[in-house]
């Protein structure tokens, strides 16, 4: 089973590349916000080994679009179903950041890309790197 690196509760998620944006749900989407002020509560599901990431203001759960495991499949929000594209297997990092991956395809990690706009970021699963985009910070509410 994997391991319990953050308490359940509530968190603030911001990624290691883009510290002024956190990570929130637009339009059933996950997303990167500058300055948004979104709250994720982290549940830990010991038959797992991995959490849930349920987003306070729309009650949506981070969801591995579909289940697919193509690298840039989209990390979305959804209704809570209890399967194992809702699950995220949360590492420790060095420097205070974690790494977030798919229990379901675990070549996939929470990943933040960029277009032109810098207000919103997309999310999504890539594969695994030492990139800042990949690499998240909890900071607990």
């Amino acid at each position: 089973m994997g391991s319990r690196p953050l308490d359940d509760g509530v968190y603030f998620i911001t990624n290691d590349k883009h510290r002024n944006h956190a990570l929130t749900s637009l339009d059933n989407n996950a997303m990167a916000m500058e300055m948004a002020s979104s709250r994720w509560e982290l549940q830990f599901d010991p038959a797992v080994g991995a959490y849930e990431c349920k987003h306070l203001n729309s009650g949506l759960v981070l969801d591995l679009e579909g289940g697919r495991g193509d690298p840039g499949t989209n990390i979305i929000t959804y209704p809570a179903h209890g399967g194992q594209n809702q699950r995220w297997k949360i590492e420790k990092l060095d420097q205070g950041s974690f790494s977030v991956q798919s229990v379901q395809r675990p070549n996939l990690y929470m990943t933040a890309i960029t277009d032109n706009s810098h207000y919103i970021i997309n999310v999504i699963g890539g594969e695994r790197t030492t990139s800042p985009r990949a690499r998240w910070h909890f900071r607990k509410v």
